[in-house]
């Protein structure tokens, strides 16, 4: 079996049955048929493993890694994983570095929402 979610905590609750919980000062990492499409930080993580979605909050960074370059910051992002999406939420920020240089090719924000399609790697800002 695939991993889909692997979250590490300093403290929270988590049911083992459901392997679902509320989790403080948070990391994490986020797969998608296997490979691993993201990195996160945030202060307070709730996960829902049945619905397969995760809502964290404050200070939330997301850093792509696959493919690498795309750092995400804002107050609160919700990963829907049956759908293939992350949502960011509130003073969001962007910056999207070329992978071989380093270099800043965009950057954005703050916007009250980005959605990124993790299936066909795009960004949305409505």
């Amino acid at each position: 079996m695939n991993p889909v979610l692997e979250i590490e905590a300093e403290s929270g609750v988590v049911e083992q049955g459901t392997q679902s919980g509320h989790l403080e000062n948070a990391r994490g990492r986020i797969y998608r048929d296997g490979v691993l499409r993201a990195r996160f930080s945030a202060r307070s993580v709730d996960a829902d493993m049945a619905a397969q979605r995760v809502f964290a909050r404050n200070n939330v960074v997301v850093e792509s890694a696959a493919p690498e370059g795309l750092t995400l910051r804002a107050r609160e992002v919700e990963w829907l994983a049956q759908k293939n999406r992350i949502v960011a939420m509130g003073d969001v920020m962007f910056v999207q570095k070329d992978r071989e240089t380093g270099r800043v090719v965009a950057e954005g924000g703050p916007f009250d929402r980005i959605t990124v399609d993790t299936s066909l790697q795009r960004l949305t800002i409505p």
